[in-house]
């Protein structure tokens, strides 16, 4: 249960002019109307048009994003993990500034609307790995592997969650490179941006750890629903099904054989090619 007496520590002396606060309520309140528009209508109304002069709405609207990620680097953060709170440390602070711009960035292409941009999706995507790698390497708690996939979680059947964690990464990326419709790729900045809040709502005793691990689990539920609810027009000459079976292959090839990713995502970026 919220322990809401515990509110009042999530003022901080770092934020000195609320700029973190700030731009986190105009986030969520983003993500909150958004969200309605799923639910009411089932779509989320970005309006995109083909060129600078029409709707300026949607990179209006993703400017909060962009700032709340960034001002979380005015905040101090322990160097290693906290092993009994899904707390915020350093790497996963990076992490979630990096997939945030990711998603970002791809929403900017989606609004520019030319044709020849999509295939920088697949730029975005590998420049992303490789500054998450980077982020690990300089900055990773040796006694951990993973980021969110090692988060303290007290939940039963915590192996296959985890797995579901690292699936739902998979298909995320997926949705980067192969989707025709700028929602998708909107709504997987959801549980990337509010896994923080639940993160800081933890380490003030406010939600429990196995809440922030049930609330993150119903957001990443979210991109599976949302690709149940909308009927996405097909890429080139790949349909659905063929879309589940190369995602189902990467994951078996990656989790159950180690294959190296950078050679797994690199035969889905010449899929990609081949079909656009």
């Amino acid at each position: 249960m919220v322990n809401f007496q515990n509110f009042y520590k999530l003022n901080t002396r770092e934020d000195h002019f609320n700029l973190h606060k700030i731009f986190g309520s105009i986030t969520l309140l983003h993500l909150i109307i958004r969200c309605y528009f799923w639910v009411s209508d089932g779509y989320m109304h970005f309006d995109l048009m083909t060129n600078f002069s029409d709707n300026w709405l949607t990179p209006i609207s993703l400017i909060p994003h962009i700032f709340l990620s960034l001002s979380s680097l005015l905040f101090h953060l322990p160097e290693n993990r906290n092993y009994s709170y899904a707390t915020i440390y350093p790497e996963f602070r990076l992490h979630s500034i990096i997939f945030a711009m990711r998603s970002i960035i791809i929403v900017f292409l989606f609004w520019l609307g030319k044709d020849y941009l999509y295939y920088f999706r697949c730029l975005v995507v590998l420049l992303t790995m490789l500054c998450a790698d980077l982020a690990t390497y300089f900055y990773s708690d040796k006694n951990y592997k993973t980021t969110t996939r090692e988060m303290p979680n007290p939940l039963p059947q915590n192996i296959f969650i985890k797995y579901f964690y690292a699936i739902s990464q998979v298909i995320g990326t997926m949705h980067c490179i192969f989707s025709t419709k700028v929602d998708q790729v909107f709504i997987i900045l959801i549980p990337i941006q509010v896994a923080a809040l639940l993160k800081t709502l933890n380490k003030k005793n406010i939600i429990s750890t196995a809440e922030v691990n049930l609330y993150y689990i119903i957001l990443l539920l979210s991109n599976f629903l949302y690709s149940k609810t909308n009927i996405l027009p097909e890429l080139g000459n790949l349909d659905g099904y063929q879309k589940h079976t190369i995602t189902i292959l990467f994951c078996i090839l990656r989790f159950k054989y180690n294959i190296n990713k950078y050679l797994l995502w690199s035969i889905v970026f010449c899929i990609y090619f081949l079909i656009y």
